[in-house]
């Protein structure tokens, strides 16, 4: 287990960061990266993003934003294609396609 071994543990998601926020804590991450909803001030979701849409290579410009340009994976995970530049980066990869229901 990475968490065990002291590592810093992010989830980079194209899901907006609200809905993985609960899941994200309950596995103890200490950062989320996702796609960001736009919201009024009134908290409703404006159907737009603030920013891009956190997939394909915009994975990899958020984690540089986030930890400098000279960051490096130890390990990334994914299921999708929009992980496989993440993946690439990574010393240890990881790639799954899930089937089943959770």
């Amino acid at each position: 287990d990475w968490g065990r071994r002291g590592a810093h543990r992010v989830i980079v998601t194209a899901s907006p960061e609200t809905t993985v926020a609960p899941f994200a804590r309950r596995l103890g991450a200490e950062n989320l990266i996702g796609t960001r909803l736009a919201f009024d001030g009134q908290d409703r979701v404006l159907g737009t993003f603030v920013g891009g849409n956190c997939r394909g290579e915009e994975k990899m410009h958020r984690l540089r934003a986030a930890y400098g340009a000279d960051m490096q994976l130890a390990a990334a995970y994914g299921d999708t294609s929009g992980d496989a530049q993440m993946i690439a980066a990574a010393e240890e990869k990881g790639y799954r396609v899930f089937t089943g229901r959770p």
